[in-house]
């Protein structure tokens, strides 16, 4: 096991509560404070196991994104109550090398206990999270996230893009509880005006599901949470992505004892690198960006579902001409995929045995 003076954690906490200075590159574990530090050259994140099993900081370049109190963490929502690793016994922490494990995170009801092993390891300047779950019998959930990040602010970020080619603009969630959901797996944090950008990549086994949510939480953080789950997860209210005020996004679903397992590949990237257009003569290049990286894709619901209108309103007009013409100043494959998935999905289900077109998608419907 690594070595650290006694006084390197309280200073680092220190130095990273004030954005200042990188922590050691590497994994450590302080055994008196029951945490774990990870850190890259400019990323660090905390990992707190006494008596529960939360990150509960995290820096990116210099920048404290996720502070206490409010963590990362997994749990499930049965018959209206959460249980959450927010409570837990101390798990079991082993570090070797270059990685570290954590055994023993259990939460849930004795009815329907949950039991989750977290595996860390460190990749170039990557930082892979591994959370493996075993629920212990069947269940019905009303809600689950693995994990849930609840990060510093609304403004922490400006949004996240999304897989799909749309994005969760933190702009349109402008009421605590308001959330936004949809079926996608990868997401792209990022903030234009210092350059910052996280990239959280998940990789399932070819059985599993996921989708994510976006709320505004009371207290003010901004949480980005995904659900995986063994079939595709159903809208609670109609066909809404959307709710106003309120978070229950997702209808409840049922779960056999078995284990499932996720891997999250956390990259730092540079915004104006990871979404680099060209140059712009003439025009303002940076504004042109925002505006192919926010109104542009807003119009995109879900999967199979693309257009101008967004998922605020919930509708999606299907007589529109200017996709194609979006999708190339937009310049996202995941966006021109989807795109090209919405157009089959219309012509497989929107053409009616007269002939006729529906002419809109819409949440109520």
């Amino acid at each position: 096991m690594r070595k650290i003076h006694p006084t390197f954690f309280p200073l680092a906490l220190l130095l990273w509560g004030c954005a200042v200075f990188p922590a050691l590159a590497g994994i450590a574990f302080d055994e008196s404070s029951k945490t774990i530090t990870l850190s890259t050259s400019n990323l660090q994140m905390q990992i707190n196991t006494d008596e529960m099993c939360v990150l509960d900081r995290m820096v990116l370049d210099g920048v404290e994104v996720v502070s206490p109190p409010q963590p990362v963490f997994s749990g499930v929502q049965i018959a209206g109550q959460w249980y959450t690793s927010m409570k837990t016994a101390s798990p079991t922490v082993v570090v070797d090398g270059d990685t570290v494990t954590l055994r023993g995170i259990r939460f849930g009801p004795d009815t329907a206990l949950v039991e989750e092993t977290w595996l860390f390891a460190m990749i170039d300047n990557q930082i892979s999270w591994r959370i493996e779950r075993t629920y212990t019998q069947p269940a019905t959930l009303d809600d689950t996230v693995m994990p849930a990040w609840d990060f510093s602010s609304m403004t922490t970020w400006e949004g996240a893009i999304l897989d799909h080619g749309g994005v969760a603009w933190c702009r349109f969630l402008d009421q605590p509880h308001t959330t936004y959901g949809c079926q996608a797996q990868t997401v792209t944090l990022w903030h234009p005006a210092d350059d910052r950008c996280l990239r959280i990549e998940p990789r399932l086994e070819p059985s599993q599901h996921m989708a994510v949510r976006f709320t505004h939480q009371p207290e003010g953080a901004f949480r980005y949470a995904s659900v995986l789950t063994p079939e595709p997860l159903k809208p609670k209210h109609n066909l809404s992505r959307f709710l106003h005020a309120r978070s229950d996004l997702w209808a409840p679903f049922q779960v056999e004892a078995g284990k499932l397992a996720v891997d999250y590949i956390l990259t730092p990237l540079r915004y104006s690198q990871a979404y680099n257009r060209g140059t712009f003569v003439g025009i303002d290049g940076p504004l042109v960006n925002a505006i192919l990286d926010t109104i542009a894709r807003y119009g995109v619901i879900d999967r199979n579902i693309v257009g101008s209108n967004g998922w605020r309103t919930g509708y999606k007009c299907l007589h529109e001409p200017w996709f194609a013409q979006m999708a190339l100043a937009i310049a996202d494959p995941d966006y021109t995929q989807n795109l090209q998935d919405s157009l089959n999905y219309e012509r497989d289900h929107a053409i009616q045995p007269d002939g006729r077109v529906k002419s809109r998608f819409f949440f109520n419907d």
